[in-house]
């Protein structure tokens, strides 16, 4: 059983820590990477006919610029800044997302309320929750593992409405 819990995460008498998830660099690298690669592929395309055919130079430049526009044009560098102080606690009752830099940090979701939990591109995780809403996991290492582990905890609990099981 996991014990290094932050003091602010409470956890209940009676209530079981079953894992804990922090986000890790390499995924967030590799989202960055992979956005980036994608921009360049039309950036490239449609620079390469603009310089008259320089390919190799105008997709490495089409790299780094679209590198460089995802990085501070839409915050990514600041994006890893922020979720990587993310700590996600599975309980047997809750899921608990804590972040020392976040106001109302410790946040919980009791597992009742989990609809499902899906894949989001390939650095999160979509946990959709009763009656309409969703919270994602980013960068959270074994995606497949996390996901199973919060279904099969989650298939355990009644569910209060009539929705059915929970979604793989």
């Amino acid at each position: 059983m996991p014990t290094d819990l932050p003091p602010s995460i409470d956890i209940q008498d009676g209530e079981n820590t079953l894992h804990l998830w922090r986000p890790v660099f390499r995924l967030f690298l590799t989202k960055l990477v992979f956005v980036s690669f994608v921009t360049a592929l039309f950036l490239g395309a449609s620079l390469d006919q603009a310089f008259d055919g320089h390919a190799a130079l105008t997709w490495i430049g089409s790299m780094l610029v679209s590198m460089a526009f995802y990085a501070f044009v839409f915050d990514d560098v600041f994006e890893w800044r922020q979720r990587r102080g993310d700590l996600w606690v599975l309980t047997d009752r809750r899921l608990i997302f804590f972040n020392p830099a976040e106001e109302g940090s410790p946040s919980s979701i009791d597992l009742e309320k989990i609809r499902s939990v899906k894949p989001w591109m390939f650095w999160g995780i979509l946990v959709r929750l009763r009656p309409i809403d969703s919270v994602t996991m980013l960068f959270v290492p074994n995606r497949k593992t996390v996901r199973q582990e919060i279904t099969t905890i989650v298939s355990r609990k009644p569910q209060n409405d009539q929705s059915g099981a929970v979604a793989i």
